[in-house]
Formats: structure tokens, sequence, C-alpha cells
């Protein structure tokens, strides 16, 4: 179960991969271009995607804590991609980054 899930969810993307996030920028490759994004958390990067020409709204984002143990964090992002309702999910120690991937896997999501 755990497999299919991140074939689904958490696998790398073609159209959008988040290459790293520090200080409310946002690195990545979107349609093969490297590209920074002034971005803090999922929404805000909703936002700068749309500047960047991709058809993105975050709708709702839901943030559940992993198990003590691992200490990471998972966004559930509810986005319109293209006019489609798609689900995206992020995982990561950090809650804003761990949105910006869950809205990087709705995109991805939406264009396969």
């Amino acid at each position: 179960m755990w497999d299919l899930f991140t074939r689904e969810f958490l696998a790398e993307g073609t159209r959008l991969r988040v290459t790293g996030a520090a200080a409310g920028v946002v690195e990545a490759e979107l349609d093969g271009a490297s590209r920074s994004f002034r971005a803090d958390g999922g929404e805000a990067f909703a936002e700068a995607l749309r500047g960047a020409g991709t058809d993105v709204v975050a709708r709702s984002l839901t943030v559940q804590s992993t198990s003590a143990e691992n200490s990471s964090v998972v966004v559930y992002a509810e986005c319109t991609v293209g006019g489609e309702s798609v689900w995206g999910v992020g995982l990561h120690s950090d809650e804003s980054d761990a949105a910006v991937r869950a809205i990087a896997s709705a995109v991805n999501r939406a264009s396969r």
C-alpha cells in the first residue's frame, strides 16, 4: 500500500520538481527550466506558479504530524489545476516545505 501511495503522490514529477526551499524562496524546475519563486508555504507557491503561467489554485491545505520518531509533517493539498480538482501530498520535516511539495504533487498529478 505504501509503495502505491508513494508512486501516486510522492514520486518526483516531470512537470514540476522542487529542488530546494529556504528563507521564502523555492527553487524548482518547471517544464524543464530552473526557476526561483518567492514563496513561503503552499498557498504562496501556488500564487507564484500562477504568475509563471501555471493554472493552479490551492483550495485547502491540511497538515498532519507523523509519528514522533521521525518528526515529519504531511500536507494534503486540494487544488484546482487547469480547472480540474486534484489532490497532492507533501512530506517533509518542515511544514512550509511539505506544503510546497504538496502543491507540486498536485500539479504533477494533473499533468499525467
